[in-house]
């Protein structure tokens, strides 16, 4: 079974919705014990952290071929506990229904997220922002470019809009 390491990161501003990026990285040997690593990055002009961050995830899974050992690296809590403490698995039999506050947020995405980590053996890991290191660092930047395309995306049709009311 091949060992895969799946790194994740996410920049977003400083509104709770709005523009934002992330970088995923994969990172794995061959059975010859080569190292291969591929890099993806997605800008979007109008999301939440949580939205990215699960995208970013379902990106990295997705690219892999048959049943992996996954050691899954990502910088959003809320996700790293939700693997970690089976909390999908109880919203997938309360059918994403939470007792307190109506529906998961994001379940279709959650629920793509799911059908993923069922592929593969996975170990969810926290990443902790003052002891990154180097792929998450490379994480980091391709989200902060993905954000950055996304900012100038908006500006662009902003500019556009303006000549099209002259």
């Amino acid at each position: 079974m091949e060992k895969v390491d799946i790194y994740s990161m996410t920049v977003t501003g400083e509104a709770e919705e709005g523009p934002g990026g992330y970088g995923t990285i994969l990172r794995w040997k061959d059975r010859e014990g080569k190292f291969h690593q591929k890099t993806m990055a997605q800008g979007q002009t109008y999301t939440d952290q949580l939205s990215l961050s699960l995208e970013g995830l379902i990106a990295g899974l997705i690219e892999l071929g048959g049943s992996c050992q996954v050691d899954l690296y990502t910088d959003q809590v809320f996700i790293y506990d939700a693997i970690r403490l089976k909390w999908t698995e109880r919203w997938v039999k309360e059918g994403f229904q939470r007792k307190k506050s109506g529906y998961v947020k994001h379940a279709t995405q959650w629920m793509e997220l799911i059908k993923c980590l069922n592929r593969h053996y996975v170990q969810a890991h926290k990443i902790i922002p003052e002891q990154m290191d180097e792929p998450e660092k490379k994480c980091e930047q391709l989200a902060r470019k993905a954000f950055s395309a996304a900012q100038l995306v908006i500006q662009m049709s902003k500019k556009q809009e303006e000549k099209n009311e002259q």
